[in-house]
């Protein structure tokens, strides 16, 4: 049988239940507010992050994961399945998408 692993960004905002059970890689995208950098998702929760939205005077920026960050995610689950599905966040609003074809391309294996 075909093993596929599956691959997203962590504006997916899945459940860790299903994060867990379906063993679904996570990149996070970085969050940018008031000078200090997080992850989305590990250094942040997510209502950590609508509380402070609700009351901050600014509002936070983002930025998609790095090639590097895909290189290493491809790497690593094409040594546990088949083929990686990649549902990402849309390429019109981040460029997230720009980041995983790159790695796409230059990953070879």
């Amino acid at each position: 049988m075909t093993k596929i692993a599956i691959l997203t960004d962590s504006t997916a905002n899945l459940p860790v239940e299903w994060i867990e059970q379906y063993n679904i890689r996570v990149i996070p995208l970085k969050i940018h507010w008031l000078n200090v950098t997080t992850l989305d998702g590990v250094d942040i929760a997510p209502n950590e992050f609508y509380t402070r939205l609700a009351h901050s005077k600014s509002l936070p920026t983002t930025s998609q994961p790095s090639i590097q960050d895909f290189l290493q995610a491809f790497e690593s689950l094409a040594d546990q399945a088949d083929g990686i599905v990649v549902p990402l966040i849309s390429s019109g609003i981040s460029g997230t998408v720009a980041s995983a074809q790159a790695a796409a391309h230059q990953f070879s294996r």
